[in-house]
């Protein structure tokens, strides 16, 4: 659907604006997280995406991607669960 794929783009371009995050998920995080987001509605028993399908994988398909501003590394966040909570904190702007 065109509205998912909206969605999918907005969440990776919010990683793109988060003054926290020198280097958002590229584009080809975008296509992991169609895919990952496929795979759990695959799992779940259907043949088609929802939203709560992109949001239960956003965080694990990009946080690992990121990469922290130097403003991030002053406040001291620079390991991986700070690094996730910055993915969520972009993923939660958008729902």
């Amino acid at each position: 659907k065109p509205e998912l794929a909206d969605y999918i783009v907005s969440l990776v371009g919010k990683t793109r604006q988060d003054p926290m995050i020198a280097r958002g998920a590229s584009p080809r995080a975008t296509l992991s997280l169609g895919a990952m987001a496929k795979s759990v509605a695959y799992v779940q028993g259907r043949d088609y995406v929802l939203p709560k399908d992109i949001q239960a994988v956003f965080v694990s398909t990009c946080a690992h991607r990121l990469l922290l501003s130097a403003e991030a590394d002053a406040k001291g966040i620079w390991n991986w669960s700070k690094q996730r909570a910055c993915a969520r904190k972009s993923c939660w702007k958008v729902f």
